[in-house]
């Protein structure tokens, strides 16, 4: 391997300018994994070679986050400056030759992701920031100028962020369901609490934990009782009146055809 001073300097003014809107990211990452949001999935792991040989294309869902890790070091063979020390590379930084780590970046990726954005790791495992997918894929592979010496690779997993699935809000309701001015509680539509006023029915459902969203927040409006429409003999002589709620609305008429009577009526729904 081929130490090229000009590849080092470019590195660490890449990594030093770049850490800030990165680590940004990444912190970012850290929290939705820390809090639950979502969960990762792994969706590819494998060696990249040192040789320089790019893996195949992974094909990734353009709608979708993911992030790459990498772990694991390689040899580079003998420094050139100091041919008794050995050259050994992670993913972001040479670690052996100078007797402490030097920033070189050695992990390349067709997608331009971000791996080597931080300070060194001593476990050599490295996570790049959070990217969606799309219709080109991604493949890896290790960049050196001399790859006959090299012994080794790395090894990259890529994970899927999923999105994280939303419980269903169960729906709580307060509803007059015999038009009485009596309120049941009704949840997911099935009535849990019979009997009550609006504002205890009301009240009831806030006591109620699986009640996650309770979408009463007004009294209800009010709902015209039915009208009932009766044939009463009201002179006790056989002879019959239409009464609507109470109100006579037509005298005189024998019962069969008060009856009658009522049914031609819609103002009478119950008849």
């Amino acid at each position: 391997m081929l130490i090229n001073i000009r590849l080092i300097l470019c590195s660490l003014i890449l990594i030093v300018f770049g850490t800030n809107s990165v680590l940004a990211q990444q912190e970012q990452f850290q929290q939705e994994q820390a809090t639950g949001e979502g969960g990762k999935v792994l969706v590819w792991q494998g060696s990249v070679s040192s040789k320089g040989n790019r893996t195949p294309t992974l094909r990734l869902d353009k709608k979708s986050r993911y992030y790459i890790e990498v772990s694991r070091s390689i040899y580079f063979g003998k420094w050139r400056e100091n041919p008794r020390m050995s050259l050994v590379n992670d993913a972001c930084y040479e670690f052996k030759a100078k007797g402490q780590p030097v920033a070189l970046p050695v992990f390349k990726n067709s997608l331009n992701v971000s791996v080597c954005h931080g300070n060194y790791h001593s476990n050599h495992i490295y996570q790049s920031v959070l990217f969606f997918g799309n219709d080109k894929g991604i493949k890896f592979w290790i960049f050196d100028t001399d790859y006959r010496d090299n012994i080794g690779g790395l090894w990259v997993k890529v994970f899927r962020i999923n999105p994280k699935k939303k419980q269903p809000t169960s729906n709580c309701t307060c509803e007059d369901l015999q038009h009485a001015g009596i309120f049941s509680v009704v949840l997911n539509g099935k009535v849990i609490k019979r009997n009550l006023g609006f504002s205890e029915c009301l009240s009831y459902t806030k006591t109620l934990s699986q009640c996650i969203s309770n979408n009463v927040t007004s009294a209800p409006k009010p709902v015209k009782p039915p009208s009932k429409c009766t044939c009463e003999d009201l002179q006790r002589a056989g002879i019959f009146s239409v009464v609507l709620n109470g109100k006579v609305i037509k005298r005189n008429l024998g019962f069969s055809e008060c009856l009658s009577y009522t049914k031609t009526l819609s103002q009478c729904r119950n008849r």
